[in-house]
């Protein structure tokens, strides 16, 4: 039997419902509980990952963090903070939005994506 099906199932069966769109205020709202914890975790190793990716196949990165910065739920939650602060009308976009922005304004790299 193939349980990848079922997994999938159960998976989206779990999620809660304000986990299909969040945005900052949904963020704030949730924010203290193992769902949005673990929502955060995988925006934050979704987006290094994909900047991985970019960087092994361009040789260019959207973002340079220094190794010795810890990534974590907290700093996905200072990074879209920080964010919302710069520009407040950005609270009704999906923090996926915020936090490439943010990341990319507090760790930008000595030559950005797209410049050689």
């Amino acid at each position: 039997m193939n349980l990848k099906p079922v997994l999938l199932c159960a998976s989206l069966l779990t999620t809660p419902g304000w986990a299909a769109n969040i945005t900052y205020d949904t963020y704030v709202a949730h924010k203290n509980g193992p769902a949005m914890t673990g929502q955060l975790y995988g925006l934050a190793w979704g987006v290094m990952a994909a900047n991985g990716v970019m960087f092994n196949r361009t040789g260019q990165k959207l973002f340079c963090i220094p190794d010795d910065v810890r990534i974590g739920s907290d700093f996905v939650g200072e990074i879209l903070d920080a964010e919302v602060k710069r520009s407040p009308n950005s609270r009704i976009l999906p923090i996926e939005n915020l936090y490439m922005g943010g990341i990319m304004a507090k760790y930008p790299c000595p030559t950005p994506a797209g410049q050689r």
